[in-house]
């Protein structure tokens, strides 16, 4: 069973119900399913992954009562092999800023965070995966966010979910070796991966999920693979939807890139 999976999104539906994506698990954005939860049933037949986008795990507030709830239906609906959302904020004092922001990574904030990510595991009874973001901020960092990611992997049992077209962006962006990053991360911990095309607009990269998957990302996901094969790739496409002979073609070079670093029959890693 090859690891490679795609975001479930309205243009990819029908393919995703016909079986017709050469793909092995799904991924659903949990915040666009509230109002919808009956239509999760029509995507049982693939092992799924809960992703959100609003637990703001870096705000100084206590986690939403109300938004939890929501999210442990939904992962008990779809019978979620693990849940993730990102390690920002998006909300303080009650007020939704509507973005992923980036945090100051230093012991206040990890112990905070470790107590919310022990919440979250204890009450789903899952496995939770914290993602790296893009960020057109630079915030001091007392530990480097890859030593901070690990060391709360080990310290929660949580996973990590290393968003590789977000690595290479910020390392771009922000003039950083991203094989550091890649060294300073403790790999087994890595329970997914993210992937696809980034843009360019006055000379900054964007982390806009519409755009094919550059080499360049290929060959940064071949370097952690190279350590740890096992590790399951998701697609992300979330605008400028490609045509189906264009995704397949992506799909294809992502299964290539995966079966030349040895994935060739694997379980799905922290899955």
């Amino acid at each position: 069973m090859r690891g490679i999976g795609i975001g479930v999104r309205g243009n990819f539906w029908e393919d995703i119900l016909s079986r017709s994506l050469p793909i092995d698990f799904v991924e659903i954005t949990a915040d666009h399913f509230f109002d919808t939860i009956q239509e999760l049933d029509h995507i049982d037949h693939y092992p799924t992954a809960v992703h959100s986008l609003s637990l703001s795990l870096g705000s100084p507030d206590p986690i939403d009562d109300d938004y939890l709830n929501k999210l442990l239906e939904i992962a008990e609906r779809v019978d979620a092999m693990v849940m993730s959302d990102h390690l920002a904020f998006t909300q303080t004092r009650g007020i939704d800023l509507g973005h992923l922001n980036p945090i100051p990574l230093n012991n206040k904030l990890f112990s905070r965070i470790e107590g919310k990510v022990n919440r979250i595991q204890q009450a789903s009874g899952r496995r939770f995966l914290l993602e790296n973001i893009t960020s057109h901020l630079t915030l001091a960092q007392d530990i480097p966010e890859a030593v901070f990611l690990s060391e709360l992997a080990h310290k929660t049992g949580c996973g990590i979910l290393l968003d590789v077209t977000n690595l290479y962006v910020n390392a771009v962006n922000h003039n950083f070796d991203p094989m550091r990053y890649i060294t300073d991360l403790d790999l087994n911990a890595v329970s997914q991966l993210h992937l696809i095309g980034y843009s360019k607009r006055d000379g900054v990269l964007q982390d806009d999920h519409a755009a094919a998957v550059q080499q360049e990302l290929l060959t940064l996901l071949e370097k952690v693979l190279t350590v740890n094969p096992d590790i399951p790739v998701l697609v992300e496409w979330d605008r400028n939807f490609p045509t189906p002979e264009a995704l397949h073609w992506n799909l294809k070079r992502i299964s290539e890139t995966i079966d030349g670093c040895g994935h060739s029959s694997v379980q799905i890693a922290g899955m």
